[in-house]
């Protein structure tokens, strides 16, 4: 089995409009000795504003986003690509990467026309390195040392998790040194905790998640809530029918019978309230699910016996009807969402054609004079407007007069437009996250953020 751990350095937090600025990624045996190691910074996309609270933690200057020998976004999205291709098939880990990483490496590749779901299929999978660490903290407590943060709740923070335990880390949010500290606390769970290492490693796949499921009528399941550890006795109780990797759990400290007999709209208020008696998982985000031998202390009631539990499990298992119905609830959670009117926000709208797929293809390896002439041979509306953007950016030349203009006036929208509901970051919106931050900085750290600030403002 072979590993593989990265990590992304980023603009900001937000997923579809922030941009990857550097990826480091290191490849390893199952026993987590090195076999090779990969790193790429790029340069910043003209539409993308960086946030000076990122670039203040990461430490990257303006001149790191704008080096004119650094590759553009484009072409460093290809070589990571190729990279991730080159060591399949693999089981792909990062920390926090299935909340941020994974969606954002999507989003890049998304937005440089190539395949999105690299890390799981063609035999890959993934793994998150830090879900992996809550299961320990829940299951074992003693075994991890977690600091506290500034609240007195324990974080899980890679910048201060490793060092907690050993690691020297004194080049944080460099993107190959956190990936250095995530090997390492792997391997410290494996040695210490094999027994979780194994089973969260396990459920990796959706396969083996449904495997679990179909093997445990009666199962563990947690979370990690702002800090807080939760779990919960549970019984499978349905699928989304519309999306097969999103399952439901009844909780067994609840009783059956008072939401046994609930319509389906009933269920969905049920599904979308607090306190809620069913929870929801995604087989493909590596769930925390373990064996009921292993549940935590003060997980159930006191008064919840052992054959009160099989009896309830057994009231939910075998009652068809309910679990269709809760089903359909998790399915009609989503009846109401609205289509984005945003090409990043578009992205699991809809699978590509087999024809488009093709084409995007031939894109990666054409020049750019045929990949004007590929971009409108596209007919998915996305696609052709990403091509068109990239075109626009590497070889602007190539585009006609009133395109490049529209494509200026574009840009120019992304970076000045007023409007407070936007869903990217503005120049605005940067230039006051730079002074809110001079307000409490340092004299070591403002003579940087006005640096930071000075490089926004010339992005108008």
């Amino acid at each position: 089995m072979t590993f593989v751990f990265y990590d992304t350095e980023t603009t900001g937090t937000d997923t579809s409009f922030d941009q990857i600025i550097q990826f480091g990624a290191i490849k390893t045996d199952d026993k987590m000795n090195e076999i090779d190691r990969f790193e790429i910074r790029c340069r910043l996309m003209p539409h993308v504003v960086p946030s000076p609270g990122a670039m203040q933690v990461t430490r990257v200057t303006p001149f790191m986003l704008t080096d004119p020998f650094l590759p553009s976004y484009f072409e460093a999205m290809q070589s990571i690509y190729k990279k991730m291709k080159e060591w399949s098939p693999a089981t792909f880990f990062g920390y926090n990467s299935i909340s941020f990483d994974e969606n954002l490496m999507r989003q890049a590749f998304y937005q440089t026309l190539q395949p999105i779901y690299l890390t799981n299929t063609g035999g890959n999978s993934r793994g998150d390195v830090m879900r992996m660490l809550h299961a320990t903290r829940i299951f074992s407590p003693n075994v991890i040392a977690v600091p506290l943060n500034d609240k007195g709740r324990p974080t899980f923070k890679l910048d201060t998790l490793a060092p907690a335990n050993g690691f020297i880390h004194d080049n944080a949010h460099e993107a190959i040194s956190d990936v250095e500290a995530t090997i390492y606390m792997s391997k410290l769970m494996r040695d210490r905790v094999p027994e979780i290492w194994q089973n969260m490693l396990n459920l990796r796949s959706k396969q083996n998640v449904a495997y679990f499921i179909a093997k445990n009528g009666v199962f563990v399941g947690a979370e990690f809530y702002f800090g807080e550890a939760y779990s919960w006795l549970l019984t499978h109780c349905g699928s989304n029918p519309n999306y097969n990797a999103e399952f439901a759990a009844f909780n067994l400290s609840f009783s059956p019978d008072d939401y046994i007999d609930l319509t389906v709209d009933e269920l969905v208020s049920v599904l979308n309230g607090k306190n809620r008696p069913i929870r929801i998982f995604k087989s493909n985000g590596q769930p925390i699910l373990m064996s009921k031998e292993l549940i935590p202390q003060n997980t159930i009631a006191e008064d919840l016996t052992s054959d009160k539990i099989e009896r309830r499990a057994a009231q939910i298992r075998d009652n068809a009807g309910f679990k269709e119905r809760v089903g359909f609830a998790l399915a009609g959670r989503y009846d109401d969402l609205e289509l984005s009117p945003y090409v990043e926000k578009k992205i699991f709208d809809s699978f590509s054609s087999d024809a488009d797929m093709s084409i995007m293809a031939d894109f990666q390896l054409s020049d750019w004079e045929d990949r004007l002439v590929l971009a409108k041979q596209l007919e998915d509306p996305r696609s052709r407007e990403i091509a068109r953007r990239q075109i626009y950016f590497e070889k602007p030349e190539l585009l006609s007069e009133p395109v490049r203009q529209e494509l200026d006036d574009w840009v120019r929208d992304r970076l000045l437009t007023k409007d407070p509901d936007v869903p990217w970051r503005t120049l605005s919106d940067a230039v006051k996250e730079a002074d809110e931050l001079l307000e409490t900085a340092n004299v070591d750290e403002v003579a940087f953020l006005n640096s930071v600030k000075e490089f926004i403002l010339g992005l108008a």
